[in-house]
């Protein structure tokens, strides 16, 4: 179930960035022959940045494959290593905590100052 879950999320990954490929490709192509352009191309990409780059980090994490797990982790004594475990696991709940928290921060100003920034 695990390896069909990150096919599924690797040929989401491939399918994002090839279709950012291919409307920035058209985007270029418009651009230089019929001097049009294909509005908010450059906005989707960092969207597709955002999307691509979390499935890419969870997939690393899922599937342990990061350089710190694989090159030192493994010769640290038992003890070193659940530290270091139990480190990470709070930092990153810390970290997702004040995500949380800035994301509500711009949220509360979105709803106070309206969709056209002239008050709600």
């Amino acid at each position: 179930m695990k390896s069909r879950f990150e096919n599924i999320l690797g040929i989401l990954f491939g399918t994002i960035f090839m279709t950012l490929v291919g409307l920035v490709t058209i985007e270029t192509i418009a651009r230089k022959l019929f001097n049009v352009s294909l509005q908010g191309v450059d906005e989707l990409g960092g969207y597709a940045l955002a999307v691509g780059s979390t499935i890419a980090f969870s997939l690393a994490v899922f599937g342990r494959n990061h350089i710190r797990v694989d090159v030192m982790h493994q010769h640290y004594p038992d003890w070193l290593k659940a530290w270091m475990n139990w480190f990470s696991a709070v930092s990153m709940a810390a970290f997702a905590l004040f995500l949380c928290w800035v994301a509500l921060q711009v949220l509360l100003d979105s709803v106070t100052y309206g969709p056209l920034g002239i008050g709600g």
